[in-house]
């Protein structure tokens, strides 16, 4: 009889344990679960807070970078002797007169490009590339700068997949539209920068979806 009641309470038991056991791991796995879910969206906050901040600065420094870039066109704009030898389409001593500007541009602003473009926004000199010139500028800024006669600005990435911030500024003497100038510097340029104060690395993505094929391989090989 001893023997048979101890074999019931054990039978009852048994039950009993593997239930508090199945408890126990159910909740050990929900905590588990919970401290996961917690520091994942500490660490997707951490990660968006990190990109705004970058986001943000990166349009700090492009606006200020544009309102410099706009100065030196303006400058150069205002300067006569440009302007005689713009007129008098004498592309050699135009570039000649501009060269040494341009490394002091590149040098102290980081300045990568450097064009002079007719009313019409045909390419006139290509101070970085002096060989290539003749070609229509489609750009959205040169096309903006067309439209509103005033200056414009934006980030364009060329055939070689280099983003590329432009300024195109109308030039106008006398009222009058004689042609735009152009300056570039490359992003690279900017997130150099971005990344002494972030302290990191930083990578930009553009999804295909946003580019069309066939503007773009046309685009291409005209630049």
């Amino acid at each position: 009889m001893a023997a048979q009641e101890e074999n019931r309470k054990q039978s009852i038991r048994k039950p009993i344990i593997a239930s508090f056991l199945l408890a126990f791991g159910l909740l050990l796995v929900g905590f588990l679960l919970s401290l996961w879910w917690m520091h994942t969206k500490q660490e997707e906050s951490g990660v968006a807070n990190f990109s705004q901040q970058s986001a943000d600065l990166l349009q700090t420094l492009m606006r200020n970078d544009y309102h410099t870039m706009e100065d030196l066109l303006i400058g150069l704009a205002r300067d006569r002797k440009f302007v005689e030898l713009f007129l008098s389409a004498n592309r050699g001593e135009l570039l000649h007169e501009t060269i040494d500007l341009f490394a002091q541009w590149k040098r102290r602003e980081g300045i990568s490009h450097l064009y002079f473009h007719d009313s019409e926004g045909v390419n006139f000199l290509r101070v970085h590339q002096p060989e290539r010139f003749g070609d229509r500028i489609e750009r959205r800024t040169m096309r903006q700068a067309q439209a509103t006669r005033k200056s414009s600005y934006g980030l364009e990435m060329g055939p070689l997949g280099t983003l590329t911030l432009r300024v195109v500024i109308p030039w106008e003497v006398d009222n009058k539209v004689i042609g735009f100038l152009e300056v570039g510097t490359e992003l690279s340029e900017l997130l150099t920068s971005v990344k002494e104060v972030m302290h990191s690395d930083l990578y930009l993505f553009t999804f295909k979806v946003f580019m069309d094929q066939v503007a773009w391989q046309t685009w291409s090989a005209k630049q």
